[in-house]
């Protein structure tokens, strides 16, 4: 299911980039979740600040892969067929025309959520490396 795994390779380097951010202020964390906690002990520093409102401004990951996520379901407690609650469908309507229907798991639609997570995780990596690089200054 290559929703559910672009799910989790986004998570991945979410904590990984969380333990490269961290060590920068010489803490130690790799939980991406944890990360604006860390960042509010460095208040007075322009880039944890930068970095924390890049976070905010991006949405919240919240339920899909941070928190009671999916992510955190299928990494601890069950597999994702335990919570499918509609599989991928696709119709054919006419020779242009396809109605496709999205997986639903937990409640969220996962090709959707995969595509607005990952689209916000990348610009979120991105920024925060160029804050560290001394690229961006906020």
């Amino acid at each position: 299911m290559f929703g559910l795994s672009l799910l989790l390779h986004t998570r991945a380097a979410l904590d990984q980039l969380t333990l490269i951010v961290t060590s920068e202020f010489k803490q130690s964390t790799n939980r991406f979740s944890k990360l604006t906690n860390v960042l509010d002990k460095f208040a007075k520093d322009h880039r944890a600040l930068a970095i924390k409102q890049m976070i905010e401004q991006a949405g919240s990951f919240d339920g899909i892969l941070t928190g009671k996520s999916f992510r955190s379901y299928v990494a601890h407690r069950g597999t994702n067929a335990q919570v499918m609650n509609n599989c991928f469908g696709a119709t054919k309507i006419d020779e242009q025309s396809v109605l496709l229907f999205d997986c639903e798991a937990r409640g969220n639609p996962l090709l959707k959520t995969t595509i607005k997570v990952t689209v916000q995780a990348v610009r979120v990596i991105l920024n925060i490396v160029a804050v560290l690089l001394g690229v961006v200054r906020n």
